[in-house]
């Protein structure tokens, strides 16, 4: 049975998403546990940004998820922003859920109409020669909005590393100053900003003027513990594939073939819940071969989908650049460059470079730059590597 085949059980089969809040989350416990520590820090006035990095496809939307979830919980107020928060104050109101503000006028002096003289507030003489002015007050400021309140609040905003180029460059200084103010605890209440982006966004941080991430205000994401990966794979078995076996051979099966990635995982889960629940929960050998088939697939349309965008030759280049690597499959900046230049001079070179970490092709790990996950790297060099058939 091929994923096609499946179109008729998805409507009353469980909802089953790649992205977003995880349904069963398991692992990611040093990443809460930082996170409860800034929680508490935040309290005493050390305000932070929360920074979690990692490559697409790691959890970062669904470990975000889960810290408005533990922050809902200890009663602090939450809302999802988008960069326009940081510098438009109605754009956070939006977010909090509050009425904007709308713009107030007061009367001035006299009686003229507005705008008659082409300047507001001087208009033309009305029989006694007075003149009406008009004071426009502006809304609050962003700042105005986060002092407005004393709750403690949690600020969440995904897809971080396009924060800078999300904001016209006319609004960067308020913008600028904002940021500055929540990670020094500059506002007059607790206020966390929980930040989830790829490999560049401490980068682009930094550009917006927030030049250091303390170690436990940053994570790092990375593959799951196998524990936690099998943890995950049985509660969607038996929870909601209704699993009426021991799932333990599937889970064996399954495990080594996400490399602890969780979207990886959930290429396989699909597949595997919808055929449970198109056959009762029966699981056989010949439907467990389904799922392993329609796992790699999914797998491999994840891998195509990050390459998008880069020509063949492209891909060849940065293969060639990791066909010998070190033991922990790192490579350098330099050398990845010395191939690109190489091959397309120095000005495209940084253009492939930069649009490599952006698509999560590479990843930056203390430095050193990786595949980020075993089974992409294996796939770049077995279909763009120089000993592909």
């Amino acid at each position: 049975m091929t994923m096609s085949d499946y179109s008729d059980i998805a409507p009353r089969g469980p909802s089953i998403r790649d992205r977003g809040p995880a349904k069963h989350f398991h692992g990611r416990t040093g990443a809460l546990q930082k996170f409860a520590e800034a929680m508490e820090a935040a309290k005493k006035g050390a305000g932070t940004i929360f920074l979690i990095q990692g490559a697409p496809g790691s959890g970062k939307t669904a470990l975000l998820a889960k810290c408005q979830e533990v922050a809902a919980a200890k009663k602090w107020q939450t809302a999802r922003i988008t960069p326009e928060a940081f510098w438009n104050p109605n754009a956070l109101l939006d977010a909090l859920g509050q009425d904007r503000d709308p713009v107030q006028k007061e009367s001035g002096w006299s009686t003229a109409a507005e705008g008659e003289a082409g300047l507001p507030g001087l208009g033309s003489a009305k029989g006694s020669g007075a003149y009406e002015s008009r004071k426009i007050h502006a809304p609050r400021t962003t700042l105005d909005v986060l002092n407005d309140e004393e709750d403690a609040l949690l600020l969440i905003l995904d897809e971080a590393q396009t924060v800078a180029e999300k904001i016209l460059n006319e609004h960067h200084p308020q913008a600028r100053i904002v940021l500055d103010k929540i990670h020094n605890g500059d506002v007059d209440r607790p206020v966390i900003l929980a930040a989830g982006g790829l490999s560049t966004t401490s980068e682009v941080f930094h550009d917006m003027g927030v030049s250091r991430f303390e170690a436990r205000s940053f994570v790092g994401l990375g593959r799951m513990r196998e524990a936690y990966t099998r943890d995950i794979i049985r509660d969607w078995l038996i929870k909601d594939g209704g699993a009426k076996e021991d799932p333990a051979p599937w889970i064996d099966a399954i495990t080594p073939e996400t490399y602890g990635w969780p979207q990886h995982i959930m290429s396989y889960i699909r597949p595997a819940v919808w055929h449970l629940v198109a056959h009762e929960g029966e699981m056989n050998n010949e439907g467990l071969q389904g799922v392993l088939e329609e796992g790699r697939d999914g797998r491999t349309q994840f891998y195509k989908a990050r390459a998008k965008g880069f020509f063949e030759e492209h891909r060849t280049c940065i293969a060639r650049a990791f066909a010998s690597v070190r033991e922990d499959y790192t490579q350098t900046r330099t050398a990845i460059m010395a191939f690109l230049v190489h091959d397309f001079g120095q000005s495209e070179a940084e253009f492939i470079f930069k649009r490599a970490l952006h698509k999560g092709i590479l990843d930056d790990l203390g430095g050193h730059l990786v595949i980020p996950i075993p089974s992409m790297r294996d796939w770049f060099l077995d279909n763009y590597g120089p000993d592909r058939e």
